[in-house]
C-alpha cells in the first residue's frame, strides 16, 4: 500500500510531502517488526512455554525485544503521517494548532515508549535471559505499563481519526457530500 501511495504521489502528481516521509519511515520500522514474526512463531510464539525447548525461549524473547522496539517507533510515525496529511489538506489556523499539539504529543509518547521498551529490563539482556533464573536483574511491570500505554494510545488514535470531522462540517458542500466525506475519514474507526 505504501508503494502504491508513493507511486501515485511521485509519478502522477510529482509531490512528495512530509506525510509521505513519515509513512516511509514507519514502513522502515515495521519491516523488522514483521520480519521477526515468522521466526518468533518458529521458536514458540503463541505456544505454551512448557512445550518450548529452552534454547528456543531465549531466541524467541530476543526477537520479541526487537519487535517491541520497532513497533513503538512505527506506531508514532504512522500517527505523524496522518497528522501531516491533515496539515496539508486543512488550512484552518486553529486546526493546524491542534495538529501540531497532537504531533508533539505523538513524538513525546513515541520516543518515551521506545525508550521504555529498550530499557524495560536492567540490564537490558535480562529481558531475554532472565527467565533462566541464572542472572540477576529487574524489569518493569510490563502488564501495568501495557494497559497504561494502550489506554493513552486509544485516546490519541480516536482523537487523530476524529480530528477531520470538525473542519469537514464547516465546508461549503451539500449535506450528502459532507456525510460521504466524513464517513470516508471515519473508516479509520473500524
Amino acid at each position: 500500500m505504501v508503494s502504491l501511495r508513493l507511486a501515485q504521489r511521485t509519478a502522477f502528481k510529482r509531490l512528495f510531502g512530509l506525510d509521505d516521509a513519515f509513512i516511509v519511515a514507519a514502513l522502515v520500522c515495521a519491516v523488522p517488526l514483521n520480519c521477526t514474526m515468522f521466526p518468533m512463531h518458529k521458536f514458540g510464539l503463541g505456544t505454551n512455554i512448557w512445550t518450548i525447548p529452552f534454547d528456543h525461549i531465549t531466541k524467541e524473547l530476543e526477537l520479541l525485544y526487537v519487535a517491541e522496539v520497532c513497533y513503538m517507533a512505527a506506531e508514532a510515525l504512522t500517527q505523524l503521517s496522518f497528522l501531516a496529511f491533515y496539515l496539508r489538506i486543512f488550512p484552518i489556523e486553529r486546526f493546524k494548532i491542534i495538529c501540531y499539539c497532537l504531533m508533539t504529543l505523538s513524538v513525546c509518547f513515541g520516543v518515551s515508549n521506545t525508550f521504555v521498551m529498550i530499557f524495560q529490563c536492567t540490564p537490558v539482556p535480562f529481558f531475554w535471559s532472565g527467565w533462566m533464573g541464572e542472572y540477576k536483574g529487574t524489569c518493569i511491570n510490563i502488564n501495568g505499563y501495557s494497559w497504561y500505554k494502550a489506554a493513552v494510545q486509544i485516546v490519541m488514535d480516536l482523537g487523530i481519526i476524529s480530528l477531520p470531522i470538525w473542519p469537514l462540517l464547516h465546508t461549503a458542500m451539500n449535506t450528502k457530500k459532507k456525510i460521504q466525506i466524513i464517513l470516508m475519514f471515519c473508516t479509520g474507526f473500524l
